[in-house]
């Protein structure tokens, strides 16, 4: 019985098609151009190769030179003459399908969760010098231009504290990635407030509000130090640097594109999954300073007094002050203040 299928016929390594019928019967097969009733080319249909049938895609046959027919009608589905193919299986087992619902978002759950900071962590190491210099120096830029000003501490004032500072961080440059060394900078935090942040080279900044905050309490202010030079030594921010960029390759992958909702996802589910991700970095460098405090002969108690002026001072300030702290994926003030607590009741 004869089948007749409307479509296209692409010319074999040529970018050219015309429109065409296929005539199949048993045996063989004729191609005809419709628009002039040519006969393209015949053959035995053994030649003739029926692709991989797709849900929503047209059938395909291929020819032996290379050709290939097109149906116009995407829903149309020819009877094959031959086992169906692997991807054919998988797409028509309603089991596979139901579990790769339920798996594939597991996975991509494990991959952000758990493989994606692994995987971080031993990336970073093999990151050039360069990029954790650019990189640093483009974040303070950025970060002065939308959010910090000039510090308005008396420049004596600056000198005393970087002199100081640079002191309590003179046995630990060997510690710090890429060849880096420490540097000490102030801002106005302005709507931020108090803060310090460090950035991947080592250089530290603290806000002119942190430094008014604290500045009855030494000790607590070489606490935020030694806290934040924990981050730097222990790559904290080019391991979150990454992760985002993981994170926008998976889900490029995913949609195809970065617009649209991938943009939403980036924007909100990266922000998400840093926070059990930047807990255990603000644990490390919680650990790292109260281990420091106690080298120095300095109490761990100092630094639950920081946390502690800071948990005060943010509770009563605007939401905007948390931005560079980070504060929702932090463990939580009360951990950390008894943390340090107890680091500090154990006798040395």
């Amino acid at each position: 019985m004869m089948q007749i299928i409307q479509g296209s016929y692409f010319y074999p390594g040529q970018n050219r098609k015309v429109d065409a019928e296929l005539r199949l019967d048993d045996s063989h097969f004729e191609l005809w151009q419709t628009s002039e009733a040519l006969l393209i080319t015949t053959g035995s249909v053994n030649t003739l190769h029926l692709q991989a049938l797709i849900p929503g895609l047209p059938a395909e046959w291929q020819l032996a030179d290379g050709a290939l027919f097109c149906a116009a009608d995407a829903s149309y589905r020819p009877a094959r003459r031959s086992a169906a193919g692997f991807s054919e299986k998988l797409e028509q087992n309603k089991g596979l399908i139901l579990a790769s619902l339920l798996l594939l978002p597991l996975l991509g759950w494990w991959w952000l969760a758990v493989g994606m900071p692994a995987t971080a962590e031993r990336l970073v190491p093999l990151f050039p010098d360069k990029v954790y210099q650019i990189t640093s120096h483009q974040t303070l830029n950025i970060l002065d231009q939308l959010h910090l000003e000039p510090s308005k501490l008396p420049a004596e004032r600056q000198h005393q504290y970087r002199s100081q500072w640079l002191q309590e961080l003179s046995g630990l440059e060997s510690l710090l990635p890429a060849q880096g060394q420490y540097r000490i900078e102030f801002r106005d935090g302005g709507r931020i407030g108090a803060n310090a942040f460090a950035l991947p080279d080592g250089t530290i900044v603290f806000t002119d509000q942190l430094i008014d905050l604290l500045q009855d309490k030494p000790d607590a202010l070489v606490a935020v130090l030694l806290h934040e030079a924990g981050h730097s030594i222990h790559r904290h921010g080019m391991q979150l640097l990454a992760r985002s960029m993981a994170s926008t390759m998976l889900l490029t992958l995913v949609t195809g594109d970065l617009e649209g909702v991938a943009d939403t996802l980036i924007g909100s589910g990266t922000a998400l999954l840093d926070a059990a991700f930047s807990r255990d970095m603000e644990r490390q460098a919680d650990l790292f300073s109260a281990q420091q405090l106690i080298a120095r002969d300095k109490s761990p108690a100092a630094f639950a007094d920081a946390i502690s002026a800071l948990s005060k001072k943010s509770s009563t300030t605007s939401q905007l002050e948390s931005l560079l702290r980070y504060l929702s994926s932090h463990p939580s003030s009360d951990e950390r203040i008894n943390t340090a607590t107890k680091l500090a009741e154990k006798p040395q």
